[in-house]
């Protein structure tokens, strides 16, 4: 298998099913009432939203351009490595520095555990954490207050994820 991957042109990455992922994830917050309850808290999760829609968007515009340079592996392979490389560190821009908020050691916003769900990983682990801890908190203003900044934080990845599908430039 490693082989395989190493003599591939092109990493089998499919960046439009990540988007995919994304979408349902949030979908998931919004049938799940954290959505609404956000909204009714004066938190913009519109934005969010609309930074979603941009980011499945650019993902299908990437597996457009990633299709039509893999048909002549040849004659630009300068453009091959340099898509290969927008795949290999996408992840990366989904990632916060500083790690989620009440699970510093983990960073990834969009799928990691949540702090009440061990078995699998959680849509927004970090914005269904501090939803948990509105509702079992005895500060709750706080807790709205650092849901609102990590919102923010998850809009910011989500745009940088964006921006690192764009055309790096023509080679």
């Amino acid at each position: 298998m490693l082989h395989t991957l190493a003599d591939a042109p092109i990493i089998p990455f499919n960046v439009t099913y990540y988007a995919k992922s994304i979408f349902q994830a949030f979908q998931y917050l919004k049938k799940s009432g954290l959505y609404n309850r956000m909204l009714n808290h004066s938190i913009n999760i519109d934005v969010l939203e609309n930074k979603i829609d941009d980011f499945v968007e650019a993902a299908n515009e990437f597996h457009t351009r990633l299709l039509e340079a893999s048909t002549d592996t040849e004659s630009n392979p300068l453009l091959l490595r340099s898509m290969n490389d927008q795949l290999m560190h996408l992840d990366q821009t989904l990632l916060l520095a500083n790690g989620l908020p009440l699970q510093k050691q983990y960073r990834h916003v969009v799928h990691a555990l949540s702090l009440h769900n061990f078995y699998g990983s959680s849509a927004f682990p970090g914005i269904q954490d501090l939803m948990f801890e509105i509702d079992n908190s005895s500060n709750a203003a706080e807790t709205w207050t650092q849901l609102e900044k990590h919102v923010s934080d998850v809009i910011i990845a989500i745009h940088r994820a964006t921006q690192h599908l764009n055309p790096l430039y023509s080679i």
